[in-house]
């Protein structure tokens, strides 16, 4: 788990958390099964799928293993 503390030092739990990533202006954080991104002040979930096991993130995106098929996924 890991909290996140915003400029208005504001706490947010986020459960899972496994990584914290940082692309330009906005900050991801990558849990088991999602990925979420810190923006405004808020909690955004740009990806979630249960059956899914983040795997890996690069510069085009994210890596999602789901089954046994591996997809590559844009951040935007």
């Amino acid at each position: 788990k890991i909290s996140l503390i915003s400029k208005k030092v504001q706490k947010m739990e986020v459960p899972f958390a496994s990584k914290l990533r940082r692309e330009g202006n906005s900050i991801f954080v990558i849990t088991n099964t999602s990925v979420i991104e810190l923006k405004e002040d808020k909690l955004k979930t740009v990806f979630s799928e249960p059956k899914a096991q983040i795997v890996e993130k690069n510069n085009n995106g994210y890596l999602a293993l789901i089954g046994d098929k591996l997809y590559l996924y844009e951040l935007f």
